[in-house]
């Protein structure tokens, strides 16, 4: 039997983060894997997001789906992606996506929406997760039903691994080296 633990998102629910799409896309999960439970955790940004989240939870029949954490601390949020199935990152854009690091270090494979920078480094298709055309939401509805009822807690450690302290340490040299071969120095 397979069991579906939560699902995480962000630690902030605003408005860039596209919070109606991971509802959309929930919902349509929901019909696919029954008991699939989505956890947002952090503080609505504005005020105003949280109120419309709030009506579309109501509006798509997911009151006994879906849980406000508000804001937690590592405390907290380190033993909920210790048991969460996967992360859906569904935002307009992201920088590095520290958030995504984050909950592949816990093992917890990503769905994202394929934006500019870190989500396409991060998140390698049958490792840690998979990146869907942004806004497609039937192909991210797929990808994390996908994801959900795979197994990809391992490799997505160990792919995580390539940015633990030692990692970045290694290419900080390994730069800091091509780049004094790179330019000659006066003697």
């Amino acid at each position: 039997m397979l069991i579906y633990r939560r699902l995480e998102v962000q630690r902030c629910v605003a408005a860039e983060r596209n919070p109606i799409d991971v509802l959309e896309i929930i919902a349509r999960v929901k019909n696919i894997v029954p008991d699939v439970t989505l956890d947002f955790y952090g503080y609505a940004s504005p005020v105003e997001v949280q109120k419309e989240v709030e009506e579309r939870v109501k509006a798509l029949g997911l009151e006994e789906v879906v849980t406000f954490k508000g804001y937690q601390t590592d405390d907290v949020l380190g033993p909920a992606l210790d048991q969460a199935k996967a992360l859906l990152s569904v935002s307009k854009g992201e920088g590095f996506g520290m958030h995504i690091l984050e909950a592949m270090s816990h093992g917890v494979p990503v769905v994202a929406y394929k934006v500019k920078y870190g989500v396409n480094e991060l998140v390698q298709a049958g490792v840690s997760g998979k990146v869907v055309p942004y806004a497609a939401v039937d192909t991210a509805v797929k990808a994390l039903v996908e994801v959900l009822q795979g197994n990809l807690e391992q490799s997505t450690y160990d792919y995580a691994q390539n940015f633990n302290q030692a990692a970045a340490w290694q290419q900080w040299l390994n730069t800091k080296q091509m780049i004094n071969n790179i330019f000659a120095k006066e003697n």
